[in-house]
């Protein structure tokens, strides 16, 4: 699943992702779109970018369809049922520069910072609704690739990265087939993001995606488990 992320350089999402313009309804600059956040959750309101009019465009969403909010993550394994009609006409990306999951060691928990290599802001997979109370958006998870399993060791799910040419097609308004956008929902390669611990108490200041170890790509290997032998 995907529940955390941070975007710590908000002013870098028209670069990479190729915004050309922005909107934004009356009230919705108070959100303050230009500042890093490092602690960003369901329900709060996130930026997103949609291709509108022919135009790549970023704004605002609330983060979880449905008035209650709840549908924050999208199975992929629900895209041609429950979400094909938001796949062939609402379908944008959220930018971010990492997630945050948590791994389950015995009772304790430990939290780890996870992104593909390279600067961002990177890309989750996402759709969106719109009502007469805004618009509100879910990002798409999937099955974890190696790393994120051994994270994300009790709900085994991550969420869709979209590389530059899966960006492209996702936000390509002109396809409106989701049986031909079906492929990009996928977990990242193997080796294709990179993991490091953060400090669980950080909340929402900088240090919530400084790492306090050493970052990996795989996961570690285990020592073996000692055996007792057998008595003769």
């Amino acid at each position: 699943m995907c529940g955390r992320y941070a975007l710590t350089n908000p002013q870098r999402v028209r670069d990479k992702l190729g915004v050309v313009r922005e909107f934004f309804e009356y009230g919705e600059r108070d959100h303050r779109f230009d500042q890093p956040r490092y602690n960003i959750s369901p329900s709060q309101v996130v930026l997103a970018v949609a291709t509108i009019d022919g135009q790549r465009t970023s704004m605002p969403m609330r983060w979880g369809l449905r008035p209650d909010g709840t549908w924050f993550n999208a199975r992929d394994d629900k895209a041609t049922s429950t979400y094909k009609t938001r796949i062939a006409r609402r379908r944008c990306v959220v930018p971010f520069d990492a997630f945050y999951e948590w791994r389950q060691v015995g009772k304790r928990k430990d939290k780890y910072a996870i992104a593909p290599p390279g600067d961002g802001p990177h890309a989750f997979a996402a759709v969106y609704d719109e009502s007469p109370a805004g618009r509100s958006v879910a990002v798409f998870t999937t099955e974890p690739n190696d790393l994120c399993r051994w994270i994300h060791n009790v709900k085994e799910r991550m969420p869709v990265i979209l590389d530059e040419a899966g960006i492209d097609r996702w936000l390509n308004a002109d396809e409106t087939d989701p049986a031909k956008l079906i492929d990009l929902l996928k977990p990242s390669p193997d080796g294709g993001t990179q993991a490091w611990p953060v400090d669980r108490t950080s909340g929402e200041s900088p240090g919530a995606i400084e790492p306090v170890g050493a970052a990996i790509t795989a996961p570690p290997v285990e020592p073996p488990k000692e055996t007792q032998g057998e008595l003769w």
